[in-house]
């Protein structure tokens, strides 16, 4: 007789051997349905990047099926052969700015993929377009026009994207610009070589050379009158934007004090100034302030007998070269010829010149440019931005404007790491600049021998973490561009821009 646990022993066999048979079974399956043919590769299309630079460069594309490079067997074509044509190896060549499509077709496979001709103009290279459009798309700036010297030569400058976005106008290497505060350099070395020439002294104090300009002023605070050349210079003067917002982009609260229905000019805003208290006492501590800087202008003035425009390209641009640089206009039909304009994402605000409509943020939105002149007012070709960083750089070869010794005078660090004019890091003195619709630097960097000058027509929205990345990272962008950068060295732009 069997026993239950017997049979439950067989059926626990006759399981295991129907189990067997089923996965036997399915192994004949398996090998019945590699008899069958596979399904053909899907077609992928290989683009390095989307954009190409420039007229006349070229971007090879390619195409697989799995692991197999089937470029020269699919049939290439672009949507717009007046802009860029391919080749039967997947090649484009660009004819002419713009956007267009690329298509690869095999069999009854097509795949497709949009790409931009970016417009570059000027002399550079490859590498340096790759970063510096790449900045640019990132950050969605229309343009820009950049430079590197190298032993005092100009070994590339180079123009990218448009200088007005409305009208699709293509940047040029001599489009003029605003440099915001990197005029403050500019007015730093003008006022160093008013002290090299016995016509202003360091501890000479501002506001008594002023004294007739304020004369019919009710000072607020008497302390302005202790305020010295040097303090202006260095940003000890007194005033704050971290205590109180700076008026130049509040102008407003300037037309207010003065009853003015007009902007004000920059006479004005200094008695205006004479109206306000001080943040803290003069030469207690470091500021960075744009007040500082407009008032030297006043005070080149009142020494010069010019308008401080007049004195600076007689002083300072003309012996450096420089024949494009004047001072900013604010409204837009009064830009200069060749001047690009300024793009801040259509932000406007009530005008400073009519409170009844609006204006564009860089043309009136924000407030006048014309009493900006000493602090950021300065328009100027980026070829002769770089002529006046060859001429402060302190190098023998070109004569710089300044003596040796005022030179050493301008770039020493009273403690605060910024000079007469200059942001001071070890091995360079540089400064960029920065308001709605524009960005700029000049970087005179003796240590790795080079110096960079750049400017953009355009700038994220202020106050925003875009913007701050933005100002991180153009910099740090053109620094890179240069320090790669192998130029010949036969190479001297300058007898050409």
């Amino acid at each position: 007789m069997t026993s239950s646990f017997d049979f439950q022993i067989l059926r626990i066999l006759s399981f295991c051997l129907m189990v067997m048979f089923i996965s036997c079974s399915s192994g004949d399956d398996d090998d019945d349905n590699n008899d069958v043919e596979p399904e053909p590769d899907v077609l992928e299309l290989r683009v390095p990047r989307d954009f190409l630079t420039g007229v006349g460069s070229n971007l090879k594309l390619s195409a697989f099926q799995g692991t197999t490079d089937v470029s020269s067997k699919v049939t290439w074509a672009t949507s717009n052969p007046a802009i860029a044509t391919i080749n039967e190896f997947g090649q484009i060549t660009a004819v002419e700015n713009g956007r267009f499509s690329v298509s690869a077709k095999i069999d009854d496979q097509t795949k497709s993929a949009s790409l931009e001709v970016f417009p570059v103009a000027g002399d550079g290279t490859t590498s340096m377009d790759l970063a510096f459009i790449s900045f640019l798309r990132k950050f969605q700036i229309p343009g820009g026009v950049y430079g590197v010297i190298r032993n005092e030569k100009l070994v590339a400058l180079r123009a990218y994207g448009v200088s007005d976005q409305s009208a699709g106008t293509q940047m040029e290497p001599e489009n003029l610009f605003r440099v915001a505060s990197v005029s403050k350099p500019i007015t730093g070395v003008a006022t160093m070589k008013l002290i090299e020439e016995g016509k202003l002294n360091l501890n000479d104090k501002a506001f008594e050379i002023l004294g007739d300009l304020i004369a019919d002023v009710a000072v607020k605070d008497s302390q302005i009158f202790d305020i010295t050349i040097n303090q202006l210079l260095h940003h000890t003067a007194g005033w704050d934007r971290g205590q109180v917002s700076d008026p130049m982009f509040n102008q407003e609260r300037i037309l207010s004090g003065l009853g003015l229905n007009r902007p004000a000019t920059a006479t004005e805003v200094v008695q205006w100034l004479a109206t306000q208290r001080l943040n803290f006492p003069p030469g207690s501590r470091y500021a960075y302030h744009n007040l500082t800087y407009l008032v030297l202008g006043r005070v080149i003035e009142a020494v010069t007998g010019q308008t401080y425009e007049e004195y600076v390209q007689q002083a300072v641009f003309e012996p450096a070269g420089a024949l494009s640089p004047r001072t900013a206009k604010t409204k837009l039909e009064e830009r200069f010829e060749d001047e690009v304009r300024y793009h801040y994402r259509n932000q406007s605000s009530p005008a400073i010149f009519d409170p009844t409509i609006n204006a564009l943020e860089p043309y009136g939105g924000m407030g006048a440019v014309e009493p900006m002149d000493s602090h950021g007012g300065w328009v100027l070709s980026i070829a002769d931005l770089a002529r006046f960083g060859v001429a402060v750089d302190g190098e023998p070869g070109v004569p710089d404007i300044l003596s040796a010794n005022s030179h050493a005078q301008m770039i020493s660090d009273p403690g605060s790491g910024y000079g007469a004019g200059w942001f001071l890091n070890p091995g360079n003195h540089n400064h960029t600049g920065g308001m709605p619709g524009t960005a700029a630097v000049l970087w005179v960097d003796a240590s790795r021998n080079f110096i960079i000058v750049g400017a953009l027509n355009g700038t994220p929205i202020f106050g925003t973490q875009e913007n701050s990345d933005f100002f991180s990272e153009y910099v740090s962008t053109f620094i890179n561009i240069a320090i790669s950068l192998n130029p010949r060295d036969d190479v001297d732009l300058f007898e050409k821009y």
